[in-house]
């Protein structure tokens, strides 16, 4: 754990968020599900992450032994999300394959193998428009009984005067588009969790 992370601890919200995501990622079907058919955790699940700033979730993903390979989507170069990615990969253990790329997650997410990954979470462009088109091109890249994770839809920037903030309209927009349910964790900004259809 780096020294920019361990203070990004001392911030209670980050801590939440961190601890939440964690715990979400942890407890979800597909584990609990393989791991009664195979008798192990399985250790070829594959994320992607759109948007990584402070490389926060990024070291949630990335720590997981059960991780195959991690994708990071993001417009910015995220340097803090490499130097955890270096800090993890020093420590003794597996560590998953992480492919980061750069640039505009609208364009990069259509160019990925379609249902290719078991776990996609959302956390780039918060505009409403930008927004759903991550949930839209992420929910084509999931596989079948896979998980989509977005961050920000109780965010009390939501539908702020002049914010360009709108996770949680574009939410229900592509909850209602494609009929499909939603569980919600109420973290410091909220979580929701869609588990997508066999």
């Amino acid at each position: 754990m780096t020294e920019a992370f361990k203070k990004e601890m001392e911030h209670a919200p980050t801590k939440d968020y961190y601890e939440w995501l964690c715990r979400i990622f942890d407890e979800l079907g597909w584990e609990r599900e393989l791991k009664s058919k195979a008798g192990t955790v399985p250790e070829n699940v594959n994320v992607l992450e759109v948007g990584a700033a402070w490389g926060v979730s990024t070291h949630c993903f990335f720590e997981r032994s059960f991780v195959n390979k991690l994708t990071t989507v993001d417009i910015a170069p995220c340097p803090r999300a490499t130097e955890e990615i270096i800090d993890i990969e020093n420590q003794p253990g597996k560590h998953p394959e992480w492919d980061f790329r750069q640039g505009d997650s609208k364009i990069i997410l259509t160019q990925l193998e379609k249902e290719s990954y078991d776990f996609v979470y959302i956390d780039g462009d918060h505009s409403e428009d930008g927004a759903y088109k991550d949930m839209v091109n992420g929910w084509e890249l999931l596989k079948p009984g896979g998980w989509m994770v977005m961050d920000d839809v109780l965010h009390k920037k939501n539908g702020g005067p002049d914010s360009g903030f709108n996770v949680g309209r574009a939410l229900w927009k592509f909850i209602y588009d494609n009929k499909l349910q939603a569980t919600l964790y109420p973290s410091w900004t909220g979580f929701a969790v869609i588990k997508k259809p066999l």
